[in-house]
């Protein structure tokens, strides 16, 4: 009887090295083909980045603004987020001392600017994480501010307001105020 156990547990140990085996085995497959689709990728990302350069080369001997030009084609092309906001421009800045769009990379850098958080409902309310009301929106952020939700960060938009010395990160909440505010305090 004790033999039998012995030769049950070699056996049922034996069956759980060759699982473990062939489980390796095909992992090891698996994961074999998956790297080699990683590498072909990034060799082709790389191979049209060089492409897209010597074509910028090509046109370098043209004047710089054609340069330019080939640069911000190729950026373009190549996918990457331009958070140069071109848009706003330095001297309206100043001169309306207005809020506007920064990146999200730029959010709370700078010394003596306050990081604040807002949040804004899916009914048009702003508010702060307080949830009382921002009262002058277009003074805070600007009004523009919130079409921008989604073109740099999903569901998030980061405004610098220089007048009031604050940065603001606002977050998009799909919900209704009077929804989220209900499931808040119960």
């Amino acid at each position: 009887m004790k033999m039998n156990s012995i030769n049950g547990f070699g056996l049922f140990v034996l069956g759980i090295c060759a699982g473990a085996i062939i489980t390796r085995g095909f992992l090891k497959a698996e994961y074999a083909q998956k790297t080699k689709e990683e590498i072909e990728s990034i060799r082709d990302f790389y191979n049209e980045k060089i492409t897209l350069q010597n074509k910028v080369e090509e046109k370098s001997e043209n004047p710089t603004e054609k340069k330019v030009e080939a640069y911000k084609d190729m950026v373009e092309h190549l996918g990457y987020r331009q958070y140069s906001h071109e848009h706003v421009h330095t001297s309206e800045k100043v001169q309306e001392d207005r809020p506007y769009l920064i990146a999200a990379e730029d959010f709370g850098t700078l010394a003596g600017y306050e990081a604040i958080s807002l949040i804004y409902y899916s009914d048009h309310v702003l508010t702060d994480e307080m949830n009382e009301f921002v009262e002058d929106v277009d003074d805070v952020i600007g009004f523009e501010s919130l079409n921008h939700f989604d073109d740099y960060e999903e569901d998030a938009v980061f405004v610098r307001n220089d007048r009031l010395k604050a940065d603001y990160e606002i977050l998009k909440d799909n919900r209704p105020y009077s929804e989220a505010i209900n499931l808040t305090y119960q």
